[in-house]
């Protein structure tokens, strides 16, 4: 198993573990049923939609204006944490 991922609520509807006797390894099954009241994945890749990122676009050029008020040192400071968190959230 490579990582547990959780989308939302969901309801055990029934598991078992069955084990290899060749290789003594265990095997686990479980049934899940999403809640009624969850969104379906696809709705959930669906966001952020596209005026959604047109706002955050507005939103940081006012905040680089913002920023850039406050003084040449301490805007250059603010640019470069805004780099290194860019860089570190595509690692």
């Amino acid at each position: 198993m490579a990582g547990l991922r959780c989308d939302g609520m969901y309801a055990v509807r029934s598991f078992g573990l069955k084990l290899e006797q060749d290789t003594e390894i265990y095997t686990m099954t479980v049934l899940l049923q999403r809640s009624p009241l969850e969104k379906p994945l696809q709705e959930i890749l669906a966001i952020p939609r596209p005026s959604q990122l047109d706002d955050w676009k507005l939103y940081q050029m006012m905040e680089e204006r913002e920023m850039q008020r406050v003084g040449l040192r301490e805007f250059i400071a603010w640019k470069m944490k805004q780099e290194e968190a860019r860089i570190e959230l595509e690692h």
